[in-house]
């Protein structure tokens, strides 16, 4: 079901405040990603997978009239890096004294096979 406009929560801003240059002002539409767009786009990652989500994919699955190719691109962006940064920090907590990581099955001494 495609989500409206009043759901995306437009807003105007101008690329140019100071209106020297009327050729360069343009008042564009910005995307305020509700936690409501978030979940589509997330629901669009699971349904496509992770490698093969890319922003044109990810558009024609969410079908949201007024969101751009580019703003799913920065979203998909952000995202990723966020990803990346936990991976890295739940790779950190499990590093030499600073937590307990859980036991490898494939590691497991002959005491610990019952």
């Amino acid at each position: 079901m495609p989500l409206s406009q009043s759901q995306l929560q437009l807003t105007s801003s101008q690329a140019n405040s100071s209106g020297d240059e009327p050729g360069r002002t343009l008042n564009r539409p910005r995307i305020v990603w509700t936690k409501q767009l978030h979940e589509r786009f997330l629901e669009a990652i699971e349904h496509l997978g992770i490698q093969y989500a890319v922003p044109k994919r990810i558009l024609d699955f969410m079908n949201v009239e007024g969101l751009t190719r580019g703003s799913v691109a920065s979203h998909l962006q952000k995202y990723r890096h966020r990803l990346e940064i936990e991976r890295r920090n739940s790779f950190e907590s499990f590093s030499v004294g600073k937590g307990k990581p859980s036991p490898n099955p494939f590691l497991l001494s002959k005491e610990g096979l019952n």
